[in-house]
Order: C-alpha cells, then sequence, then structure tokens
C-alpha cells in the first residue's frame, strides 16, 4: 500500500512546476500554469487588455491534468451558457473568460484538450505550454 502511494505522488510529482505558453497568440495573449506539489495550481492568462487569474486545485490521473476552479458555477437560463463567480461580497459576476479544464501532459509539456478530450489545436506542434524550471507565477492578489 505504501509503496502504491510513492508511486502515484511521484507520477504527479513530476507535473509540478511552472509553464508557459510557447508563443503569444495574435503576439500579446501568453498563457501561465504553476502546478504545485500541494496540489493547488495558478492559472494566468494575460494580454492587451484582458487577464485572468484563477486559483484552485488540479488532479494528475495517467497523462491528464484536471483542474477544478472552485466557486465558478454554470448558469444555464435562456439556453445559453453564462460562467459566473463570485465577489469579495458574494454578489454574482459575469465571467466571460473560462480557463482550460483539462490538459494532456507529455515530455514537460501541457497540451489543452477539449471537452471531449481531444487536442484543443489540432496538433501538439501547434500550441502548448513548456515547462521551465525555477520560475513561478508572480502572486497578484
Amino acid at each position: 500500500m505504501i509503496c502504491l502511494a510513492q508511486m502515484a505522488f511521484g507520477q504527479s510529482d513530476k507535473i509540478t512546476g511552472y509553464y508557459s505558453s510557447n508563443f503569444a497568440i495574435l503576439g500579446f495573449f501568453v498563457t501561465q500554469v504553476q502546478l504545485d506539489s500541494d496540489g493547488t495550481f495558478i492559472y494566468d492568462m494575460r494580454g492587451d487588455l484582458s487577464h485572468d487569474h484563477e486559483k484552485g486545485t488540479y488532479s494528475f490521473d495517467k497523462d491528464t491534468v484536471y483542474l477544478n476552479y472552485p466557486g465558478r458555477f454554470v448558469d444555464t437560463c435562456d439556453s445559453k451558457v453564462l460562467w459566473y463567480t463570485t465577489d469579495l461580497n458574494g454578489h454574482r459576476v459575469n465571467y466571460s473568460h473560462k480557463g482550460p479544464d483539462k490538459f494532456y501532459y507529455q515530455s514537460n509539456k501541457l497540451f489543452i484538450l477539449d471537452d471531449s478530450g481531444k487536442l484543443f489545436y489540432s496538433k501538439k506542434s501547434d500550441y502548448y505550454l513548456l515547462k521551465h524550471p525555477n520560475m513561478r507565477i508572480k502572486n497578484n492578489e
């Protein structure tokens, strides 16, 4: 039993670290993900006038990283899906950008997966987040 726990920890431990997109989309949209050893993550996407900074927990199963964003829920009224979160006062706020929920992990790279589990971009060489040792996302709470 201890051996199994060590194997599972070793698997998730290899993915911990800081990842950044291999290029800036449209010249200025950069995505960063930090996976910490305690099972928490920071997701940061910024560029032009947009900035999305989120925290949550993650899990790792085989070759897939699953992100869980606490406090976010879906409102499906009026036949359209709207993302919301709550502000510090508990008020519901429209949430226009939704970070990815799943990544495929291979060779120190994260590839975004769509809801069906397929690569979001058609080829692995198109877009990915590359692991960078000894770097971290600046905490800007």
